[in-house]
């Protein structure tokens, strides 16, 4: 798939939106006793503003985020 480029508008947008998810997304989970590292909120937050799914080897980061699609993975490809 080929990404094409928002522009300045769009772009600040998409930041805004990350950013909040970001903050929603790490209240909830401190919260619940179980803080993340700031780079793993922003990943999730990431792939929930823009409706994508998290594939990582290390689940106990990112399998009971609220809201976040999660697929365990290797991270490795074969092929």
């Amino acid at each position: 798939m080929k990404m094409r480029p928002l522009g300045p508008v769009a772009d600040d947008v998409a930041v805004a939106a990350t950013t909040v998810i970001e903050l929603r997304v790490g209240l909830v989970v401190r919260k619940q006793g179980r803080p993340r590292s700031a780079h793993d909120l922003l990943i999730a937050a990431t792939a929930r503003a823009t409706h994508r799914t998290v594939v990582s080897g290390d689940s106990s980061a990112f399998a009971d985020l609220p809201g976040v699609d999660f697929r365990a993975g290797t991270g490795h490809r074969r092929g």
